[in-house]
């Protein structure tokens, strides 16, 4: 509760809750790598980067609000916290495409089945199947896809591979665009076109051939 960013009334609240999960049920014994926002701490007890920078993507994401406690508790809750994941994750594509390529691929094969498995147990809390077991389900498409993608990222690119410079298609972009890309296209502006005024040629001077009459 030592994170005075965080207002002390979610402080003293969810804040001393959460120290008290994490001390009855230590990560060391049961796992699971994680963000506390009440006390500003990463909690990491598996060894891949990739994990490590999607908890670092949540303390982005929550210390960038102006009621990071009131964001937090917000998105603790069921469903709402698809947000929650659906930034992190954002931001974790984002670092390791710009930072970590040689780690992009594994960010395919874990935060995939990361992200539907948080889906699969949020969808489980509202029936009666275990979350655990709505977690396995769910991570199961996420599998699916991180494995389709990192099968596309592996994928020599002839034409775009060579040019540095090209924009990504959208069936080129992966599911999670980065925060960065995710910009108004509508202000991209057509190319103006130039329109020439037609002028009118200039009329030659007229020149009598009348001889002019000698006085």
């Amino acid at each position: 509760t030592s994170n005075h960013k965080v207002a002390w009334g979610w402080r003293y609240t969810l804040g001393v809750v959460t120290w008290l999960d994490e001390a009855v049920f230590p990560g060391r014994v049961f796992g699971g790598d994680h963000y506390n926002a009440y006390t500003n701490t990463i909690s990491i007890y598996s060894d891949a980067p990739t994990i490590a920078i999607k908890e670092g993507s949540r303390a982005r994401d929550v210390r960038s609000r102006r009621f990071p406690g009131t964001y937090a508790a917000v998105n603790s809750l069921p469903l709402v916290s698809m947000w929650y994941e659906t930034v992190s994750t954002s931001y974790a594509f984002e670092y390791l495409h710009n930072n970590m390529p040689e780690a992009e691929l594994e960010g395919y094969h874990l935060l995939y089945p990361a992200y539907g498995a948080h889906l699969g147990s949020n969808l489980a809390s509202f029936t009666y199947v275990p979350n655990v077991i709505g977690a396995a389900i769910g991570a199961i498409p996420g599998h699916i896809v991180g494995r389709y993608e990192g099968r596309r990222l592996q994928t020599p690119d002839t034409a775009r591979a060579q040019s540095a410079d090209a924009e990504p298609t959208d069936a080129e972009r992966p599911w999670f665009h980065p925060v960065s890309e995710l910009e108004d296209r509508r202000t991209k502006t057509a190319p103006r076109r130039v329109v020439r005024a037609a002028t009118k040629p200039k009329q030659a001077r007229r020149h009598s051939t009348a001889e002019t009459p000698v006085k």
